[in-house]
């Protein structure tokens, strides 16, 4: 599970949890399964901005006036803009679903990395019920394959036949 927030709230968040958890010392192997503490481990993750939580709320907006401001899709008004499978970080739906526009695809995409909050157990779930046409998911990153977002997935698709390919996450020089 991933708490965000502002970190003196997550200390808070933290102290509240450290009384349930088990300790590394303790020794469990005489309690029964279902009565034993969790281990839980904390990390507070380098980032520059709060993606995926309440907090970004205010960019939604600032970015939907610059995509106007700027006429970024004015000219697209294709009826289905995606061509390959999308799927929302939100529930693992394609958001050729939802958005019928370029600009609608902006502006969802806008919005599920701004605010919306990763229920990734449940893309996942969705995306293995799709095994007709999935075969393959790609991690572009960032992150070292395994440790990424990407390591995740291969985890929860274990077993479905689906691959997860970790794209490299540099740039690659092209000369002409």
């Amino acid at each position: 599970t991933v708490v965000a927030g502002d970190p003196s709230a997550l200390v808070q968040v933290i102290e509240a949890i450290k009384p349930m958890q088990a300790a590394p010392s303790e020794d469990q192997t005489r309690v029964p399964f279902s009565q034993r503490k969790h281990p839980v481990a904390f990390q507070f993750l380098d980032v520059s901005t709060p993606f995926h939580c309440s907090l970004s709320e205010s960019a939604v907006a600032k970015v939907a006036d610059d995509i106007g401001r700027l006429g970024l899709f004015a000219d697209c008004s294709q009826a289905s803009p995606l061509t390959i499978s999308c799927l929302s970080n939100e529930d693992g739906t394609p958001l050729s679903d939802k958005c019928s526009t370029w600009n609608d695809v902006a502006m969802e995409l806008v919005r599920l990395q701004s605010v919306v909050i990763n229920d990734w157990l449940s893309v996942c779930r969705n995306v293995a019920a799709m095994t007709a046409s999935v075969t393959h998911v790609l991690d572009f990153g960032p992150g070292k394959a395994g440790a990424s977002i990407g390591g995740l997935t291969a985890r929860n698709l274990r077993g479905s036949g689906i691959g997860v390919e970790f794209a490299p996450t540099r740039a690659l020089e092209i000369k002409v």
